[in-house]
């Protein structure tokens, strides 16, 4: 939108339609972490749990920081696995991963709800969110 005038500006300002204009910073992608990959973490009795809903958690050198997982939504063949697991992991050690970012150094078990197909399968994001709705609470209820 343009403001043809700096007395339109004014009453624009003054109308309460708006109370503060500020110029759009531009987004930029983060620099990845520096360094070789982490070590999976050891002591994570205690560790908060967050619910990850994504592609699943494949990757077996985390299993030990998985809490629970529900049944999933979509088949391994289906879903986005490489994904699943790429994000379980930031979850899980996210410091770690950024070494470049002031994190605090805390690890987090998951509990893991397959739910995310990868672009290339035939499972549809509609279909998906049907199901959801309609299973919700009988899958979540039957986390193990």
């Amino acid at each position: 939108m343009r403001i043809a005038t700096r007395e339109a500006l004014f009453e624009l300002l003054a109308s309460g339609a708006s109370y503060r204009i500020d110029p759009v910073r531009p987004i930029r992608v983060a620099a990845p972490g520096e360094g070789a990959h982490p070590t999976t973490p050891v002591n994570v009795a205690d560790a908060p749990i967050v619910g990850v809903v994504d592609g699943g958690l494949h990757a077996p050198s985390y299993a030990g920081a998985e809490a629970w997982r529900a049944r999933k939504f979509v088949t391994d063949a289906q879903a986005d696995r490489v994904h699943g697991s790429a994000i379980s992991s930031l979850v899980i050690q996210g410091h770690a991963w950024n070494t470049n970012r002031v994190l605090p150094d805390l690890d987090c078990r998951i509990g893991t709800v397959q739910a995310v197909p990868a672009r290339n399968t035939n499972a549809r994001i509609d279909e998906l969110a049907r199901l959801i709705r309609q299973r919700a609470p009988e899958r979540l209820a039957s986390v193990v």
